[in-house]
């Protein structure tokens, strides 16, 4: 059945809407949420859980941010439809504010109920996401009075020779042949932190990560005197390339290691 045209509705106040709809469910209970302070107009965050298609019907989470803030006459969403499907810019700009929203949701719940599991949203947990314009109503349905067509999230999949190399990692790690590190897991959360621009927390990572490399590599002291100097020749290089440049200093470390063990 085709969606609904504004025709079919006498206008009244509506909202510009991003629906994301994820692959499978989030842990933030179904309702309204209140985006922003006391002190400046406020957004909404609607929450749904609803059983998918297939065999399977399973459940799956759509998070609609609705900038209630801002609300629309029939002329001003227009435009906003067509800024949307000419300025992929500023497309991009409303994914990312709804990512992020939803992920303060998430930070909220994994720093409130102590649950470190939680984790971050990001495009391959997502299946589509919808802009559009909606009334209140509509929203808390997921639904839009209009919309551009959904975009896809496909998600990324490893090429054969990738398959390959991971398969052989595996099998080395549960060997025991490969050394995996504490740091490892600092470096990754480093990483992580970097791309939801959580900065402090992740120069914090990256630090103590250098500290447990003295502990857990033998002749460590080296092997860090490396990375602080690898550091210093580029003191303005961005987070995330700082992270991988440390992953591939312990990968060669690891190489010589497993060559020799």
């Amino acid at each position: 059945m085709a969606p609904p045209s504004s025709e079919d509705h006498p206008m009244t106040e509506c909202f510009a809407t991003v629906r994301v709809v994820l692959r499978g469910s989030l842990v933030l209970p179904a309702a309204r949420f209140v985006v922003g302070t006391p002190t400046r107009a406020r957004d909404v965050l609607v929450v749904r859980h609803v059983i998918g298609g297939g065999r399977r019907g399973a459940l799956r989470s759509e998070a609609t941010y609705v900038r209630t803030s801002e609300p629309l006459d029939r002329e001003a969403a227009e435009a906003r439809l067509r800024r949307w499907r000419t300025d992929r810019d500023d497309r991009d700009a409303w994914v990312t504010a709804a990512y992020g929203t939803v992920n303060l949701a998430l930070r909220a719940y994994r720093i409130g109920l102590r649950d470190p599991y939680v984790v971050d949203v990001t495009d391959s947990d997502v299946a589509e996401v919808v802009l559009g314009c909606a009334t209140a109503e509509q929203a808390a349905e997921g639904e839009e009075r209009e919309a551009l067509a959904p975009i896809r999230r496909r998600p990324e999949r490893l090429d054969l020779t990738e398959r390959a190399r991971a398969g052989e990692l595996v099998a080395q790690g549960l060997s025991g042949d490969l050394p995996l590190l504490e740091a490892d897991e600092l470096l990754a959360f480093a990483a992580r932190e970097a791309n939801h621009g959580r900065e402090g927390s992740a120069r914090a990572a990256i630090s103590a990560a250098i500290g447990l490399v003295e502990i857990e590599v033998p002749c460590g002291r080296d092997l860090v005197r490396a990375l602080n100097a690898r550091l210093a020749a580029s003191p303005e290089e961005p987070t995330l390339v700082r992270v991988a440049t440390l992953q591939d200093l312990l990968d060669r470390w690891r190489r010589g290691a497993t060559a020799s063990s």
